[in-house]
């Protein structure tokens, strides 16, 4: 397991852990161009941060430039169902007051994060899946796209060669990980928020949801604890309930933040799981993965942006 411990920062990303190498040539390229995206988010989310967004306004400014990038599997970028299409999951989660929202199984919303924020603000709800959830939201006007536009060559590529389901760790077949994305933050009022998006694994069954889409799982926030963002086997993080296990180790047994994430990852690979998270309290951040490596970035108190995917992270030069 590795783990990197912080002190102060003001967000952290994730673009998924799994099998990353950087072996040959091509594996170090799209090493550094998806550690060169994280940077370059951060470097726009600092200036937000300045102007006083709000945690949860980072973290879904975040997610929304991870689905943007088809480097990431989100929104444009996502992994295909057995079936040859994307359903997209997302969940977010305000630290201030536990309000949280939800969406799975999206075909055909540009942002899904932005899905579950709407949710959040805008309804009694936490959780909707499925179209008729999806033209709910259509209806109240987010943004749509071209389920086709979804698609890269890239992910059809790796879903003609996949000949079984893919998870997010997973390098069978020669292919690369896919990557779930996710951001946590503190804003300058001291409050939490996190998010998490994720085309899910490869080849998976459609209808399959993931850790991603569920609260306590894949994500959580809470001011008296941490906020937490996971990727990696989500069957595995939902038996667990990785996310809510980090924020009891926190609150009620009165572990650090280090070592409530450790117990959390270990319980993880105790049920024969493997995968990553960040997270993050007002004092401290933490990286943790058990897989070869971790897309990820941070940006300090300061204004400094540190990047990484393997094992050492690097200070962040446009």
């Amino acid at each position: 397991m590795h783990v990197e411990t912080v002190d102060h920062p003001l967000i952290l990303l994730h673009g998924g852990a799994g099998a990353i190498h950087e072996d040959t040539p091509r594996a170090r390229q799209r090493n550094e161009e998806r550690e060169t995206v994280l940077g370059s988010i951060l470097r726009d989310a600092a200036t937000r941060y300045q102007q006083g967004d709000s945690a949860l306004d980072l973290v879904e400014f975040c997610v929304r430039a991870m689905e943007d990038s088809p480097l990431f599997n989100a929104g444009i970028g996502s992994v295909l169902t057995e079936q040859g299409w994307v359903e997209m999951d997302a969940s977010i989660m305000d630290g201030a007051t536990q309000k949280a929202g939800a969406v799975a199984l999206l075909r055909r919303l540009r942002h899904p994060i932005s899905a579950a924020r709407f949710l959040m603000d805008h309804s009694p709800y936490v959780f909707l899946a499925g179209p008729d959830a999806e033209q709910w939201f259509v209806d109240q006007g987010l943004e749509t796209i071209e389920p086709a536009r979804l698609i890269t060559a890239e992910r059809k590529r790796q879903w003609e060669k996949a000949t079984g389901r893919q998870l997010d760790h997973s390098a069978e077949s020669g292919m690369e990980p896919t990557q779930t994305v996710g951001a946590v933050a503190i804003d300058r009022a001291g409050n939490l928020a996190a998010a998490t998006s994720t085309g899910g694994m490869m080849r998976k069954a459609a209808g399959r949801i993931g850790d991603s889409a569920l609260i306590g799982a894949g994500t959580f926030a809470d001011n008296r604890s941490c906020a937490v963002s996971t990727t990696g086997e989500g069957e595995f993080f939902i038996r667990g309930t990785i996310a809510a296990a980090v924020h009891c180790s926190v609150t009620l047994q009165r572990r650090s933040l280090q070592d409530a994430v450790v117990h959390a990852l270990e319980h993880l690979q105790s049920l024969g799981g493997n995968g990553g998270l960040i997270a993050l309290t007002p004092s401290t951040g933490v990286f943790a993965f058990t897989t070869a490596g971790m897309y990820r970035a941070y940006l300090t108190g300061d204004q400094r942006i540190f990047v990484g995917s393997l094992q050492q992270l690097r200070e962040f030069s446009p």
